[in-house]
C-alpha cells in the first residue's frame, strides 16, 4: 500500500501514454527519483511495476470518460445540436461556438485536437487508420459524415477539420523528435555531460546484468517445479541459431546454486509464461554479446569510430538547431545569438557551461539561422512601402490640445498609440536622451463607426451591413501623437546604430523615416504602428494637416510651418521627410 500510494503520487502529475509500456513508466520513473536501478532487487522491481500498472487502470477509465464527453461533443457539433447535454444537463455547446461556420470551425479545431490526445493518436498512424477509428468512435459511416456540415466547396468540416489536426499533430511530432536527438547530440558531445550518459549506461549494463541472473533463476525454479512453456509463445521463440531447448539446457548448466530466494519474491506462478522469460533472456544476451563484440575492436578502431561519429554529430548540429529554433523560438523576442544560445541550453535542460568548442559551434549555427531569416524577412515586403498607416487605426484625441494622464499612469497598463508616444519619450528623456513628442491634426479625415459591444453575432451583423453598403464615414478632425528621438547629424550611422541594438530579422530590409531640423540633426520617428503586433522605429510619417512639435528639454515648441519657434529663434519652415533602407548583412 505504501509503495502504490508513494507510486500513485509520483505519477499523478504525468502524462502517461498508451502506447508507453509500463517498463518504460519505470524507467522514467527511476530518472525522475535520482535512482539507480541496479541497486533494486527483482522483488521491489515488481512491487513497483505492479502499482505502476494499477495507477494506469484508474486513469484509463477517467481517459475513457474524457474521450466519450469529446465524442459526444464532436457528435452535436456534426450535427449542429445545440440542444445536447451532459450527464449533468449543462448544454455541450454555447451559442457563441456555433452560431456560424466560423465559429464551427474554430470549435472542431479544438474539440477534435483534444480527441486526439485521448485518442492518443500516434503520428506513424496513417490517416485512413486514425479516420476509421474516429467514425467508428462517432458510431458513423463514411457516408452519413457526408450529411453533416458543410464548406461552399461541399468538403465537409470534419474532413477539413481533421486533415488541418492531422498536419499540426504530425509537425509538432517532428519538431519533438528533432529536439530529442538535438539532446542527444549535445549530450554526447560536451565532454562532462557524455561522462554522465556514461554512467547512465553503466548503470544499465549492471542493471542488465541483474536481470539475466533473475531470469535464469526464474527459469530454473520453474523447470524444477515443471512449470510448461505457453504453446503459442514457444512456437515465436525458437532462436535462429539454437532452439528452446538448448537455451533451457544451458540455463539449467549454469545455474547450479539454491533457488530458495526466488520463492520470496511472491511470483504468482499460476499466471507466468516462461517462454516470455525465455524470450527476453535470449534478447538481453545477444545484448550483451554485441556490446562485448564493440569494445573488443583495437584501439585504434575505437579512436577512428569515435572520430567519425564526433564528425557526424558536428555536421547535423547546424540542422538540428535551424530546425529547432524554428519551432521554439519567436523571432519576435529580440534575443542575440548568445541569448538565443542560453535559451536553447534552457529548454534542453542542460547546463549552459559546456565545452568552448561545441558553445562556439552552437553559436554559430544559432547565428546562420538568424541569418537566413533575415533573409526570408527582407524577401518579404515590408507594409510600409505602401506608405503610412491610415489615421483611422487609432482613436482620435479630438484636438491639439488634449488632457494627459501622468507618466506613472502607463506602466503595467494598456493603451493606445498616443499614450504610447507620451511614455516612450518620458522615458527617453529621463536617461539623457534628446526627445520631442508632435501633435499632429487632420480635418480631413474619416473615421468608422464603433463596433457594438455585444455576442458576436452583433459584432458579425455590423461588419456586413458596414461591407454591403460600402460606407464612408463622416469627415472629422483626427489629432494623434507620436515621439521622435535624436540620433545625431549623420544618417548613415542610423544603420549601424540599427545593427548594434536592435538584432532580429524584423529590422532587416526596412526603410526607416526620419526628419532633418535647421541644424542638421536626425530625428528618427517612434511612432506607434496600430495595425501590428510587431513594432519597429521609423516607422512612415502620416499626414497632417497641421503639426506642433514640443521640446521637453527646452520647454519650447514649434509649428509647422512658422519660420520661428516660441523662443524666437529660427527654424526650417517645413521639416524635410527623409528615409533610409537597411539592406542585408
Amino acid at each position: 500500500n505504501e509503495i502504490f500510494s508513494a507510486v500513485n503520487a509520483s505519477l499523478a502529475e504525468y502524462d502517461l501514454p498508451m502506447q508507453m509500456s509500463d517498463e518504460a513508466v519505470l524507467v522514467e520513473l527511476f530518472a525522475l527519483l535520482d535512482v539507480p536501478r541496479d541497486v533494486l532487487s527483482y522483488r521491489l522491481e515488481q512491487l513497483v511495476l505492479n502499482a505502476i500498472r494499477a495507477h494506469r487502470n484508474e486513469r484509463a477509465i477517467s481517459a475513457a470518460t474524457s474521450l466519450d464527453d469529446q465524442i459526444a461533443k464532436l457528435r452535436a457539433l456534426l450535427h449542429n445540436d445545440s440542444a445536447s447535454v451532459d450527464a449533468v444537463g449543462v448544454p455541450r455547446l454555447s451559442i457563441e461556438e456555433t452560431w456560424n461556420l466560423e465559429a464551427c470551425n474554430e470549435t472542431m479545431h479544438a474539440v477534435l485536437g483534444e480527441a486526439f490526445n485521448w485518442m492518443e493518436v500516434s503520428a506513424q498512424s496513417t490517416d485512413e487508420e486514425v479516420w476509421e477509428r474516429l467514425l467508428s468512435l462517432l458510431n458513423m459511416t463514411d457516408t452519413e459524415q457526408e450529411d453533416t456540415i458543410k464548406f461552399d466547396d461541399q468538403r465537409t468540416l470534419l474532413r477539413v477539420v481533421f486533415a488541418d489536426v492531422r498536419v499540426r499533430r504530425a509537425n509538432e511530432w517532428r519538431a519533438q523528435q528533432v529536439f530529442d536527438e538535438l539532446i542527444v547530440t549535445v549530450k554526447a558531445e560536451d565532454p562532462s555531460l557524455a561522462a554522465e550518459e556514461a554512467k547512465k549506461a553503466a548503470t544499465q549494463d549492471r542493471y542488465n546484468a541483474n536481470k539475466i541472473v533473475w531470469l535464469q533463476k526464474l527459469i530454473g525454479f520453474a523447470e524444477e517445479r515443471g512449470i510448461a512453456d505457453d504453446a503459442a509463445s514457444t512456437s515465436e521463440t525458437v532462436d535462429n541459431s539454437s532452439s528452446s531447448e538448448n537455451l533451457a539446457h544451458d540455463v539449467s548448466k549454469e545455474l547450479m546454486f539454491d533457488f530458495s530466494e526466488v520463492e520470496d519474491w511472491e511470483v504468482d506462478w499460476s499466471s507466468v509464461n516462461v517462454s516470455t522469460w525465455r524470450s527476453e533472456l535470449r534478447n538481453l544476451q545477444d545484448a550483451a554479446s554485441a556490446r562485448a563484440n564493440s569494445t573488443a575492436l583495437s584501439p585504434q578502431a575505437l579512436r577512428d569510430g569515435e572520430k567519425h561519429e564526433h564528425y557526424a554529430r558536428l555536421l547535423k548540429l547546424p540542422r538540428l538547431i535551424d530546425e529547432t529554433l524554428s519551432t521554439w523560438i519567436d523571432p519576435a523576442d529580440d534575443l542575440s545569438d548568445k541569448q538565443i544560445f542560453h535559451e536553447l541550453m534552457r529548454m534542453m535542460g542542460l547546463s549552459e557551461t559546456v565545452e568552448p568548442r561545441l558553445m562556439r559551434t552552437m553559436i554559430e549555427a544559432v547565428k546562420q539561422h538568424r541569418l537566413r531569416r533575415e533573409r526570408e524577412e527582407a524577401e518579404r515586403p515590408d507594409w510600409s512601402e505602401n506608405g503610412p498607416e491610415a489615421l483611422s487605426e487609432r482613436a482620435a484625441l479630438g484636438h491639439s490640445f488634449p488632457t494627459l494622464k501622468p507618466c506613472n499612469g502607463y506602466v503595467n497598463r494598456g493603451g493606445d498609440g498616443n499614450d504610447f508616444a507620451v511614455f516612450i519619450a518620458t522615458l527617453l528623456h529621463a536617461i539623457g536622451a534628446h526627445v520631442r513628442v508632435s501633435t499632429g491634426c487632420s480635418g480631413n479625415a474619416t473615421l468608422p463607426p464603433p463596433v457594438p459591444k455585444g455576442p458576436p453575432w452583433e459584432v458579425a451583423a455590423h461588419e456586413a451591413a458596414f461591407a454591403a453598403n460600402a460606407w464612408r464615414g463622416t469627415r472629422t478632425t483626427v489629432c494623434q501623437l507620436f515621439a521622435e528621438v535624436r540620433l545625431g547629424k549623420h544618417p548613415t550611422k542610423v544603420v549601424s546604430w540599427i545593427r548594434a541594438w536592435l538584432p532580429g530579422s524584423k529590422w532587416i530590409g526596412k526603410a526607416y523615416h526620419y526628419r532633418l531640423d535647421k541644424q542638421g540633426y536626425v530625428w528618427l520617428n517612434l511612432d506607434w504602428i496600430d495595425s501590428h503586433r510587431v513594432q519597429r522605429p521609423g516607422a512612415p510619417y502620416k499626414y497632417f494637416d497641421q503639426v506642433i512639435i514640443y521640446h521637453p528639454t527646452t520647454l519650447t515648441w514649434e509649428v509647422e510651418g512658422d519660420e520661428f519657434d516660441s523662443a524666437g529663434q529660427p527654424r526650417l519652415k517645413y521639416s524635410t521627410v527623409h528615409s533610409l533602407r537597411v539592406g542585408l548583412r
